[in-house]
């Protein structure tokens, strides 16, 4: 039989096709292996690095550490993180970095690191981390003056810790805390009060207690009661100073001190508040400022009437004054404006007033609005949530409805051209009417004002004429007199002598207080504000009604002598009504001027008045006269027991003094 030879080529295409099915299958075995491999180096890389982050962050919270050592820890933990894309590990560190750059005083790099950190948590949106960071945020504005921002990062912080029902140790009593203290340092004391007991009730909810912190917030609680509940602020500063003493910190019983002895103060109990400050004084820290207790000093002495001593002591806090806030210097301007009044020297009492008040607007003014404006824009956004939700409803109604409103809208065109026609018509007819009637109305207006002001100069001038009648008759008689009674001296040790002598001098006293409210020189020399600061201390001196005087905005130009004599005499007479029949204790005379109008308030704790008392009387008929005169409105606002507040605006631009010794004086 014939052997038969192997088919070659058939015999090579078998052996390929089971070379790459073996290779086949050996490759996915490979590449698994090699995936294997690979995942698990990378996972051991990971596992470093993220190690070494959470070490890294941990060395650098290290408070013995210098700033730039903990920075170049966090760089290099920035870089690892960065490296995986650990975003919320990022957003840790530059937070921490933050904090850092701020103990250097780079506010600008700390700011940067803050947007960059917003920036990725916008991806994120972790709550928690917007609170910390908007905490973060409003310190870096706050030390730079940008006290807007602040405001905006701590609202906004609240509002995600309140929304998000945040509850981590510390964080949101902080928060809390810090909005307390901006609110109180705005004067908002019922803000700052709600914000600082919602601090105190998280901190006691917080286990174990952080009793620094609580002393802390029953200190500003105080702060934020002194000026509406005193008792309340004395009942938080006392046991502020007992948990200090237990909890032996010398900086905490201090603090509580001085705001013991100034909660005394306030309530005239001037013996226990100069006991208070001493303990102060004895707690006190080496390198602890001096400036407070010498303003509490100075403000003590004032109250004693002791006033040599009250101005060493606030001449000395003055030249002391380097870090402290504004509200410490705000406060020793006023109470050296208050001491050189009660001494006489009105000059000097006006400078420090102007400085006060120049401090009250610089703190007061910009902050507050940005407050304000931004609380509305809040309710801005969320009334615009609630339109766009209503908008989604309607719009599904309006398919339905716009079928049915195209046949109405039809019949209806025709009614109303019908309509705007005659209402057009009526109209004119209206307007012609109202304008004869407003220009009988403005004749009648102009000749009322032209008689007001006739009867306003003939007092004038009769006042003028007595004013001088007193000043160069009877005064001088009254010198002449007296100084014939001088000449016997034999009769100098008798008590009825010294008595007719006192008499003479009272009586001089008060004739030449007469003369000058009928006519008062200043108004002509120093002008308007002055002249009503002058007033009101000599006011004040005479009666014992304790009448504090503001000016706001910018300065008041040169008005005609008409003009200002006619805002002088509408002060007096409403000052004069409160002395007379208001039983009052206190009153504020309030001059602003601004956007060409000068408005004046004046406002008591008195008794209050009634209707019939605000529009019958003689002196108020008198004072709506004169604010006649200057074209302005005036209001009376009065409750029983509540105390009044007048107040009265006019436009200055129809009085402004134009001539060449006003431009001179200005």
């Amino acid at each position: 039989m014939k052997k038969l030879a192997p088919d070659r080529p058939g015999f090579t295409f078998r052996i390929i096709r089971h070379f790459l099915l073996l290779l086949l299958a050996v490759l996915p075995a490979y590449h698994s292996i090699a995936q294997t491999s690979a995942k698990e180096e990378g996972d051991a890389g990971f596992s470093r690095d993220t190690t070494l982050i959470q070490n890294y962050r941990k060395a650098a919270a290290n408070g013995t550490i210098s700033p730039d050592s903990a920075l170049a820890l966090l760089n290099q933990a920035a870089s690892l993180a960065k490296k995986h894309q650990l975003k919320k590990q990022m957003i840790f560190i530059w937070r921490a970095m933050g904090w850092r750059k701020l103990e250097q005083g780079d506010v600008a790099a700390c700011l940067r690191v803050v947007d960059s950190a917003f920036a990725v948590n916008a991806e994120l949106r972790d709550p928690e981390l917007t609170c910390e960071l908007n905490d973060l945020a409003a310190e870096a504005y706050a030390r730079n003056s940008d006290f807007a921002r602040a405001a905006t990062c701590y609202f906004r912080a609240v509002q995600a810790a309140e929304e998000n029902k945040i509850e981590k140790k510390g964080t949101v009593a902080k928060l809390y805390n810090n909005l307390g203290i901006f609110m109180l340092y705005m004067g908002e004391d019922s803000l700052a009060g709600k914000y600082l007991r919602l601090a105190r009730q998280h901190i006691l909810n917080t286990q174990p207690v952080d009793t620094g912190q609580l002393i802390n917030v029953h200190v500003l609680l105080g702060n934020a009661e002194l000026q509406h509940d005193t008792l309340a602020a004395m009942g938080y500063f006392r046991e502020a100073y007992v948990m200090a003493e237990q909890f032996n910190d010398l900086s905490l019983s201090h603090m509580a001190l001085v705001n013991l002895s100034m909660s005394y103060m306030l309530v005239r109990q001037y013996d226990t508040a100069s006991y208070f400050l001493n303990l102060a004084k004895s707690t006190m820290l080496p390198g602890e400022s001096l400036v407070r207790l010498e303003a509490i000093a100075g403000q003590l002495a004032y109250y004693r009437k002791a006033y040599d001593s009250a101005e060493s002591h606030l001449l000395h806090a003055l030249q002391l004054t380097h870090n402290e806030t504004d509200e410490i210097v705000e406060s020793i301007y006023q109470t050296l404006s208050d001491v050189y009044a009660a001494r006489g020297e009105y000059p000097k009492a006006y400078l420090y007033h102007k400085k006060f008040m120049e401090q009250y607007v610089l703190l007061k003014g910009d902050i507050k609005k940005t407050i304000t404006s931004f609380m509305l824009n809040i309710q801005a956004l969320e009334h615009d949530k609630r339109i766009v939700q209503k908008q989604a409803e309607i719009s599904s109604r309006d398919a339905a409805i716009k079928k049915q409103q195209f046949w109405i809208v039809t019949m209806l065109v025709g009614l109303t051209l019908l309509g705007v026609i005659l209402i057009l018509a009526y109209r004119n007819y209206r307007h012609k009417k109202s304008l004869l009637s407003e220009q009988m109305r403005s004749l009648l207006q102009e000749q009322e004002i032209e008689r007001l002001k006739a009867e306003a100069e003939g007092a004038d001038k009769e006042r003028s004429r007595i004013a001088y009648d007193l000043h160069d008759g009877i005064l001088v008689r009254l010198a002449n007199v007296k100084m014939n009674l001088a000449g016997f001296t034999e009769a100098a040790g008798n008590t009825f002598y010294q008595d007719v002598m006192r008499q003479l001098d009272m009586a001089s006293r008060e004739l030449r207080n007469t003369a000058h409210n009928l006519m008062p020189e200043i108004l002509l020399e120093d002008g308007l504000a002055q002249a009503i600061f002058y007033f009101c201390k000599a006011t004040e001196q005479a009666s014992g009604l304790q009448i504090k005087f503001l000016q706001i905005g910018s300065p008041l130009p040169k008005l005609t002598m008409q003009a200002e004599t006619a805002v002088y005499r509408i002060v007096q007479g409403l000052v004069q009504n409160i002395i007379q029949h208001a039983g009052a204790t206190t009153a504020l005379v309030q001059l602003q001027y601004a956007d060409h109008l000068c408005s004046i308030t004046v406002e008591d704790n008195g008794k209050g008045m009634t209707h019939a008392e605000s529009s019958e009387g003689y002196g108020i008929r008198s004072i709506r006269n004169r604010v006649k005169i200057l074209q302005g409105s005036f209001d009376i606002g009065s409750e029983a027991g509540q105390g009044t507040t007048v107040y009265l605006e006019f436009d200055v631009r129809p009085f402004l003094d134009h001539s060449p010794a006003a431009d001179k004086k200005v």
